[in-house]
């Protein structure tokens, strides 16, 4: 990255691309923050910004950068919103606000308690994109945090009409329904609604395989929070008969089989949920095997390690049953993977995966738990179910070699359940021994300490 600013000195693709390196895999924020400044302060002067459109947009992106970084990374909310001011004023040229940008000021200002100044954000975008939805969905959420649905909801049609395939609309319509006022008919109709416009252009449209698959597993979570197990399952095999008969019908247009590997996931935890770890496993196996292959090693893929932690947990759950049902059937001996896996997480430049061949076959619970945290090591629910799995064991060694070492890694977030899985595991670790034995007492305590 270094080496293309070199070549391409006020590239802010490059830039950005930079700064979250030094974010995420050196774990130096601070480091971020003052490069993107010098970037952005080594631009032209106001006098040639009317005249470098291409140069507005680079600065734009890596002042929003620092904005995001300013905002999330430090809690800097004053110095975030005059970053998000600044990329607006590189648009200002244009007469245009970029919609992501005014969005993300918009957001900011209402936690910063100014919630006219969103709506006046909000609406400026809204007015320079008459045909696009997504200033109109931030206008509906203010209106359902403030207890108004008919606003909300007049929002949610502005939206839709003006960009119908827009499949967000109809998903953050069905959230509010569902989650805020309790309107589950709703919420349902609000899903069929959005699929039934996504469905005219299924053959020739993008949109179809870009939103369906989010429609169809909304759909599914309100079935399954009424306990209609079996109406979720039927909507999300349907989902999936119908997207493959999508792809096959659109082979001028890219696959997109992430998609169809998220409603998967979506069929394998439902299963897991109803106790059927082999269904489960197989699903989870089956969307893995829909990712394509990546043509160069990545440091985050999100949805590998979710497919790869739900097989995971499948198998754990498969291992237990066979235990349950003939327990002559030994558990398997500690892994060597645990070791490795945190020492992978410390170094800085090693943490690299590549989806070389997704058919290949999942085996155990450890080799998927493995592969699920290399796919992606900020993903915490990984870190902490694998440890949650060596304690079932019976080796908190390992679960705490596990848990120490993605609470130390920067690029693992701090959470509730990383700190009381630790704790869990401190309980557990080296709890053998009479417990009214002196030595067993101070050892006990210093685990409560711990």
């Amino acid at each position: 990255l270094q080496r293309a600013l070199e070549a391409e000195r006020r590239s802010g693709a490059a830039a950005v691309e930079l700064a979250e390196a030094y974010e995420d895999d050196l774990g130096d924020p601070r480091r971020a923050r003052a490069f993107l400044r010098s970037f952005l302060d080594g631009g032209p002067r106001n006098g040639t910004k009317a005249r470098d459109p291409r140069g507005a947009s680079q600065r734009r992106c890596a002042a929003k950068a620092l904005a995001r970084l300013e905002r999330d990374a430090f809690g800097n909310l004053d110095q975030a919103a005059r970053w998000y001011a600044r990329a607006l004023r590189e648009d200002s040229a244009a007469a245009k606000p970029d919609c992501g940008v005014a969005i993300a000021a918009a957001e900011c200002a209402v936690e910063r308690g100014h919630d006219a100044l969103a709506r006046d954000l909000l609406g400026r975008a809204a007015k320079a994109h008459p045909k696009c939805a997504s200033p109109w969905i931030a206008l509906a959420k203010l209106d359902v945090a403030r207890g108004d649905r008919d606003a909300a909801e007049r929002c949610f049609a502005v939206a839709l009409k003006a960009e119908p395939t827009h499949g967000a609309a109809s998903l953050a319509l069905g959230k509010c329904r569902h989650e805020v006022w309790r309107d589950a008919e709703g919420a349902k109709e609000a899903y069929r609604g959005g699929l039934s416009t996504l469905h005219r252009g299924r053959e020739t449209s993008r949109a179809y395989a870009q939103w369906a698959p989010a429609l169809w597993h909304a759909w599914a979570q309100v079935e399954l929070a009424q306990d209609a197990h079996g109406r979720a399952a039927t909507l999300l095999n349907r989902g999936l008969k119908e997207i493959d008969w999508a792809r096959r019908k659109r082979r001028r247009l890219p696959t997109h089989g992430k998609d169809e590997a998220f409603l998967r996931h979506s069929l394998g935890s439902l299963e897991l949920r109803r106790k059927r770890p082999k269904e489960a496993l197989d699903a989870f196996r089956s969307g893995y095997a829909r990712l394509e292959p990546t043509t160069r090693p990545t440091r985050r893929d999100r949805s590998a390690s979710l497919l790869l932690l739900g097989a995971a947990k499948a198998s754990a759950a498969c291992e237990t049953a066979r235990h349950d049902a003939d327990e002559r059937d030994a558990p398997p001996g500690p892994s060597p993977l645990v070791k490795k896996a945190a020492e992978r997480l410390a170094g800085s430049f090693k943490r690299t995966f590549w989806r070389r061949n997704t058919t290949a076959p999942l085996k155990t619970a450890p080799e998927c738990f493995d592969l699920a945290t290399r796919a992606d090591p900020s993903h915490a629910e990984a870190w902490t179910d694998w440890a949650a799995y060596e304690l079932k064991r019976g080796d908190p060694e390992a679960a705490a070699a596990l848990l120490d070492a993605a609470a130390a890694a920067p690029i693992v977030a701090a959470s509730v359940d990383l700190a009381k899985a630790r704790a869990d595991a401190a309980l557990r670790d080296g709890d053998d021994g009479a417990d009214d034995e002196p030595d067993a007492k101070r050892a006990k305590a210093r685990r409560r300490e711990r």
